[in-house]
């Protein structure tokens, strides 16, 4: 028989009752079935000095289990139960053979002790139980649920959004469990509720954080259960109101008023259910840049009057509702969202032209200028215009209702007259109109004419020309402009201006007959343009005269521009005259051998008209020789000629020497170097005259104008050649006379015979001829009777057309019998060689080979290595290669290859070009069996392959991967991932994001999953949780590695950023760098700031966006860099939005500031305010600061001020620019501040935040409440 002390334990499926086998002294009962269903107690061993433990349960169906071993051989088993502990018990009958339970129904709810008795077959119990034995196991049974009563809130209150309350209750129950209180929310009248809290303490209040979405159908529901699972709740009896929305409030009208209390009319109402509270009156005076508060209207009812003199005001009404929430209050900057017009006012006009009582043109278009003016808006077609030519009596309509731009030009009546007026209109907004009435003027529309008169002749240069004025007006002549035409009116020109309006114009001309004619002007006319017409093409002079004063022009047309010329030699003398009254006998001619100083007659008494005269030249030489020409026209005028340079006259032979005689000529020409000198008048060619020994008589073979220090010459055929020069002077003098028999000045022996060059064969490995060797070289032999070997030069050629074409290499290469051929030949052509030859005197010889092919040459082996044939490689995985070349030769345009195997067969592609031994190989991203190989070109430009290794590219195992195991977010924030699949082109529609709270239980969450990156929304509860991607749609899901994702309280604070440094007033320098600081509070980020800069005053369309490259980013704010492009109407504008609203911040500069040229000549420190006015204690505040020192260190000190006394030193050896993170005290301070202090160079410079109070003591709290009478609720 087994022990006796074998127990009953209960096997509870809760993990959370592990924790009463840890407790000795004090065991907590466990609930065990909280089910409708029979309960079952297992069987359990323990010792007899074991307490029995004790379950709870809210069935009366108890199932006892047996153990089947203990019952071999046994008549059966009883189940015997106790419900005073032990004192007195009951059998509840014998159960024959092996039961597996033994069933007992409890009648009432009550604590039940077990004890199962073991019967033999002889009837014999194995105990019988009796007084003071206790039970294996008690087992409660409680059928009764708890007790609750929800206190608050029960219906009817009103709560702020975002605010704390406490939610009371009382639970009562015999056998309550701790910490099973379930609080939850509902916003829809209890149709769906949300958890709030579980596991709470029976304590009967919970401080709850009110959410801050409005509703007017809020309810809370306390749920509460004890030990055996009987549960109980109880909820609002009614709905109470969470209002966190600023009532709605918009003024709508009137927008103008001609009286200054204006009855402004609103719409105001709370949509939020608290009910407005008040509503107040704003009004700003410069589109927002200020506001003033102007008062409230006590009765909540539209209209509120507002009175104010003439102007444009901006004004905003401010609704509050009774829990506080109040519509945005405007501030600096925020712009007016109605504007009315108040005017009572007429405009103010000044008319400025047309106003001086002047005399006008008709017909012409003037400029009516004018200035309209309104204290308040003139409409843009306000302005009418009239005019009146009888003094105002009656008025004609010029214009109505134009733009009031100031100006209108107007056409002026084609009528004279001195009794013209105008008159100006103008309304304003109101209509309250104006007008203005211009002083008497005068229209003339007389255009005055000017006539020349005379004189016709004039026989001098200055004429005085008369001239009268015709139709004059009542405007005074102010200008005469003289006009001249020397073809007759087909063209004009002006010849002179006079301000003097009497008669004659005294102008000079040359000789001729010329056209004029005059114009005049008046002082009306030089003001409208309006004046009589200059002559045009075609017009007909009012005047023509002739002048003649010249003497004759003449021309020398020989003899004037110097020249060399032969003593004794008969010479025309030419000339070319111009003359309208020649003398037949006025001309004289004169010759002067010394430059002008001696002066011979050549003829007089010529008829200038004749152009010649036939003159002997005087027989002596002479370097200065003169002509002069005395000529004499009938009226008396005289001109002297003379030569413009002097001429030359030679009587002089030429001398002609030779200078270099080449004893041997390898060519038919012949280079001859000579020396030919004619002191007069210097050589004008050299004659060569030349014969062979078989020759009797000279013979011309060239003569040379062109005159250098040496000559070529061609002979006909090879022997020893006589050659004789005669040189000729610029005169024609000559250095010899020609004969057969003169003796020769030099003698050649010309030679032409030819080097000799041959080109040496190789074999191919066909036994094919080929001209190349081994080392892609030509080679060849060249020789010449005459030249050595290594003064020859060779030329290196080559045909790819069988020698129809070729193409030189090389030229002027030394004799050294070979040349390199790389390079220069395409494998996919024959080709032909050719070298030449060529000799110290030109002569060349060459030789050329037959046809020949680049593949008969062997190719170069290259070795491909570093993989195995066969190898298997994950897709898109790397692997290192590496080629081996079998010989030296360099081989180029190295390149990797692959082609696809299987499944199909593809063409080579190139990877990549080698350019080292080993290299990178990245798989494909296809799966197949593939081959690579390495491909090149050899010296002859020939393709070469390496080795063939195939390689099996497979896909891994499909996986998911997450970048970042674990993410920090607020409530209200958007976490993004990135992520990452072995396979890129899975189905991304089969991808979904689960989340779970402790890493079991997983659902669905909200998400956005892009091609690399993941975007969660995540859960409105602050918590730990669990994120995995989950892929379906394979043979089993496939998860991610899990994501730890941490869920923190949204900021309280409400997003804002401000513009601290650039408000306005600064001098910046160009090109140093100055800090934009910046404050920021609601979770902004500085990297999704945008700076921008407006050189216009922030005017619109003239911001632009600061370059990143500009600003370098720091605690608090940027370092920027100035522009170079200096200006005084800078502002800044800084904008942040808000990726979850979709809202913009933004902050503008207040008023411009200034960029300058240089550095700054004066040291000062600015410091950033700290922008929180109330700070706590521990709280890190970021201190910002400027100054006009840049970049350097350890220049600046901070202090911590209160009541104006140092307290402490902050901080020390700071930078002159720059941000300090600073930690506050944990101490109540008041009127604190804090100085910053700026030494260099000897100067001191201080600047002072503003004041701020330092708060480290807990606020005070007084929870009462008044609990109503207790109200007992059932089990719901």
């Amino acid at each position: 028989m087994k022990n006796i002390s074998t127990l009953l334990i209960v096997m509870l499926v809760i993990a959370t009752i592990c924790s009463c086998q840890q407790l000795k002294q004090k065991q907590e009962p466990q609930p065990v079935n909280p089910s409708n269903k029979e309960i079952l107690i297992p069987q359990v061993k323990k010792g007899y000095n074991n307490e029995p433990q004790t379950i709870y349960t809210n069935n009366r169906y108890i199932n006892v289990t047996t153990d089947k071993a203990d019952l071999d051989g046994m008549l059966g088993i009883e189940l015997w139960h106790t419900t005073d502990g032990g004192e007195n018990w009951a059998n509840h009958g014998l159960v024959e053979g092996k039961p597996d339970v033994l069933k007992f129904l409890a009648p009432t709810d009550g604590k039940y002790g077990f004890l199962k008795v073991i019967v033999d077959k002889d009837g014999k119990r194995s105990i019988t139980p009796k007084y003071g034995i206790k039970p294996e196991i008690f087992v409660v049974v409680d059928t009764t649920p708890p007790v609750v009563e929800l206190l608050t809130p029960n219906g009817g209150e009103i709560f702020t959004a975002g605010a704390t309350t406490v939610i009371t209750w009382i639970g009562e129950d015999a056998n309550l469990l701790p910490n099973t209180v379930r609080i939850e929310v509902s916003s829809n009248n209890g149709k769906n509720w949300i958890l709030i809290s579980r596991d709470e303490s029976n304590d009967g209040k919970y401080y709850w954080d009110i959410p801050r979405t409005s509703s007017q159908e809020y309810r809370i529901k306390v749920t509460v259960s004890d030990i055996a699972g009987n549960v109980s709740s109880d909820e609002s009896d009614a709905n109470f109101i969470v209002d966190g929305l600023p009532p709605e409030a918009r003024i709508v009208g009137p927008a103008t008023s001609n009286k200054q209390e204006v009855e402004i009319r609103y719409i105001a109402n709370d949509v939020g259910g608290a009910g407005l509270g008040n509503i107040k009156l704003y009004y700003t005076i410069n589109n927002g840049t200020t506001w003033e508060y102007y008062g409230e209207d006590n009765d909540l009812t539209s209209p509120i009057k507002f009175k104010a003199l003439d102007g444009i005001y901006g004004l905003k009404v401010v609704a509050v509702d009774k829990k506080g929430n109040a519509t945005e209050t405007p501030v600096a900057g925020t712009p007016p969202p109605f504007t009315v017009t108040i005017d009572s006012t007429p405009p103010q006009i000044q008319l400025i032209t047309l106003n001086d009582k002047a005399t006008y043109a008709g017909n012409f278009s003037y400029d009516i200028i004018w200035t309209a003016k309104d204290n308040i808006h003139i409409p843009t077609n306000s302005i009418s215009l009239y005019y009146s030519d009888d003094k105002g009596t009656s008025w004609k309509e010029i214009v109505k209702d134009i733009e009031n731009n100031g100006v209108y030009k107007w056409t002026t009546p084609n009528s004279n007259g001195d009794k013209y007026r105008l008159k100006i209109k103008a309304y304003d907004l109101m209509k309250n109109t104006s007008e203005v009435i211009s002083d008497p003027f005068t229209i003339d529309t007389r255009i005055p004419e000017a006539v020349a008169i005379g004189p016709k002749k004039s026989s001098v240069n200055t004429v005085s020309l008369e001239y009268s004025i015709k139709n004059s007006g009542t405007s005074p002549i102010k200008e005469i402009t003289i006009w001249i035409t020397y073809d007759d009116g087909k063209t004009w020109a002006r010849i002179g201006e006079t301000n003097n309006v009497s008669s004659p114009y005294i102008f000079t001309k040359n000789d001729g007959t010329y056209g004029l004619y005059v114009t005049c002007v008046s002082e009306l006319g030089l003001k409208t343009e309006s004046s009589q017409k200059p002559p045009t093409e075609g017009t007909s002079p009012q005047l023509t005269l002739t002048i003649d004063s010249s003497p004759p022009q003449l021309t020398m047309l020989n003899f004037d521009k110097g020249g060399y010329f032969k003593g004794g030699e008969r010479k025309d003398i030419l000339w070319d005259v111009k003359e309208q009254n020649p003398d037949l006998e006025g001309l004289t001619i004169l010759y002067s051998p010394d430059g002008g100083t001696r002066w011979e007659e050549v003829m007089s008494k010529l008829d200038i008209r004749s152009g010649k005269y036939g003159w002997t030249i005087p027989n002596k030489s002479s370097k200065t020789s003169f002509l002069r020409f005395i000529a004499i026209d009938t009226l008396g005028n005289k001109t002297i000629k003379d030569s413009e340079k002097l001429f030359v006259v030679d009587t002089d032979q030429p001398q002609l020497n030779i200078t270099k005689k080449p004893p041997v000529s390898k060519f038919h020409t012949i280079n001859i170097s000579y020396e030919a000198t004619d002191e007069t008048s210097g050589i004008s060619k050299v004659e060569v005259f030349g014969k062979t020994s078989d020759d009797s008589n000279y013979k011309k073979l060239l003569s040379a104008v062109n005159i250098t220090d040496s000559i070529t010459v061609d002979v006909d055929k090879d022997g020893k050649w006589s050659f004789a020069l005669i040189a000729t002077d610029t005169a024609g003098n000559i250095s010899k006379e020609q004969s057969s028999n003169m003796p020769p000045d030099f003698e050649v022996v010309v030679d032409t015979i030819k080097p000799n060059v041959e080109l040496k064969r190789f074999k191919a490995l066909n036994n094919k001829p080929t001209y190349i060797n081994t080392n892609g070289e030509i080679e060849w032999t060249a020789t010449d009777t005459v030249s050595k070997k290594d003064k020859l030069l060779i030329r290196v050629e080559y045909s790819a057309d069988s020698g129809t074409s070729w193409y030189v290499i090389k030229d002027r290469l030394t004799n050294e019998g070979k040349f390199s051929m790389a390079g220069y030949m395409d494998i996919s052509k024959k080709y032909r060689v050719k070298v030449t030859a060529t000799d110290e005197a030109g002569n060349e010889a060459f030789d050329e080979s037959a046809d020949f092919e680049l593949m008969d040459i062997p190719l170069p082996q290259i070795s491909l290595r570093g993989i195995t044939d066969g190898q298997v490689i994950p897709v898109e995985s790397p692997s290192e290669i590496s080629y081996l070349l079998t010989s030296n030769e360099k081989i180029q345009d190295l390149l990797l290859q692959i082609r696809q195997v299987e499944p199909e067969q593809t063409d080579w592609n190139k990877i990549k070009f080698v350019s080292g031994e080993k290299q990178q190989l990245l798989a494909p991203s296809k799966p197949g069996l593939y081959a690579i190989r390495i491909a090149g070109k050899d010296s002859y430009n020939r393709d070469i392959y390496s080795n063939e290794i195939r390689i099996k590219v497979i896909v891994p195992p499909l996986a998911i991967k997450v970048a970042t195991p674990e993410v920090r977010i607020t409530v209200d924030g958007i976490a993004k991932l990135d992520w990452k699949a072995t396979d890129a082109k899975i189905d991304r529609s089969k991808l979904t994001v689960e989340i779970s709270p402790d890493g079991i239980n997983w659902e669905q969450s909200k998400a956005d999953i892009g091609f690399a990156t993941l975007t969660i929304i995540p859960p409105s509860k602050v918590g730990k949780y669990f994120l995995r991607i989950k892929l379906t749609g394979q043979e089993k899901p496939i998860y991610s590695d899990t994501v730890t994702l941490i869920v923190e309280e949204k900021p309280a604070i409400e997003p804002s950023i401000q513009l601290a440094s650039f408000r306005g007033g600064e001098v910046a320098y160009a090109g140093n760098r100055k800090i934009i600081f910046i404050n920021t509070q609601g979770g902004v980020k500085f990297d999704d700031i945008t700076i921008e800069l407006s050189d216009k005053s922030g005017a619109e369309g003239t911001w632009k966006a600061i370059s990143k490259s500009d600003l370098q980013p720091m605690t608090g704010g940027f370092n920027w860099t100035i522009p170079n492009t200096p200006g005084k109407n800078y502002r800044l504008r800084i904008t942040w939005k808000d990726v979850r609203s979709g809202k913009l911040y933004t902050d503008t500069s207040a008023t411009d500031f200034t960029i300058e040229q240089g550095q700054p000549t004066d040291i000062a420190i600015k410091l950033i305010d700290i922008p929180l006015k109330n700070l706590k204690g521990g709280e890190q505040v970021i201190v910002n600061w400027t100054s006009s020192v840049k970049g350097i260190q350890k220049v600046v000190t901070l202090y911590l001020y209160t009541n104006g006394r140092e307290l402490e030193q902050i901080a020390a050896g700071l930078p002159s620019e720059g941000s300090f993170t600073w930690t506050t005290r944990k101490i109540d301070l008041t009127n604190c501040e804090i100085r910053a202090k700026l030494e260099n160079a000897g100067v001191v410079k201080w600047d002072t935040t503003s004041k701020f109070t330092i708060d480290s003591s807990p606020p005070d709290w007084d929870a009462s409440f008044q609990q109503s009478a207790t109200k007992r609720a059932t089990s719901k």
